[in-house]
């Protein structure tokens, strides 16, 4: 956690440092502490967890205009990140949160009805994920894991499809919008 944004940026320009993850908590401050700095070198960001407006992320190409910015979603359970979305300055976009993007190599999403049935494009439901990155289930805690580990209905990819809780979306382009987090 980081606890003194003013110390991070400073950090961050002291060290000259080019490639880092912010917390979208945070993301406003740091650029407005950094935003008439001439020695910020980032030039690759990092971002997820939650939904991110794209008039915040655009205002970082003002510090970098060939800055590389990925978009990231994904639960521990799925080993952090499952999609993820290069993001650049000219996107054009039906609403004004920035899609999580694509799930990532080896890992499959699928957003369902209550009934588990495939969500066509445009209705929210939950989001699952299958794949290399899934876990097994949570160690000592077999309530947890028979609750949020299902049988893979969808393919083989993996042995168990990871329930998230959050609620997202298809977009007409193939990218996924969340629409909700689990709190």
């Amino acid at each position: 956690m980081i606890k003194d944004i003013l110390n991070y940026c400073d950090y961050i320009v002291e060290h000259e440092i080019t490639g880092l993850y912010i917390p979208p908590n945070i993301l406003n401050e740091v650029y407005f502490i950094l935003k008439d700095n001439k020695n910020v070198k980032i030039n690759k960001l990092l971002v997820g967890v939650e939904a991110i407006r794209k008039d915040t992320l655009d205002k970082y190409f003002l510090l970098n205009p060939d800055m590389n910015i990925v978009n990231g979603y994904g639960p521990t359970e799925t080993t952090i990140c499952c999609t993820a979305l290069s993001y650049k300055k000219d996107l054009k976009l039906d609403t004004d949160i920035v899609p999580i993007g694509k799930a990532l190599c080896n890992n499959n999403i699928y957003i369902l009805s209550k009934d588990k049935n495939i969500q066509a494009i445009g209705i929210p439901g939950e989001l699952y994920v299958t794949g290399d990155g899934v876990g097994t289930g949570y160690i000592n805690n077999d309530t947890e894991t028979n609750k949020n580990y299902l049988p893979n209905i969808f393919d083989i990819s993996s042995e168990k499809m990871y329930r998230t809780g959050d609620i997202g979306k298809w977009n007409k382009d193939g990218t996924i919008s969340l629409a909700r987090k689990k709190r």
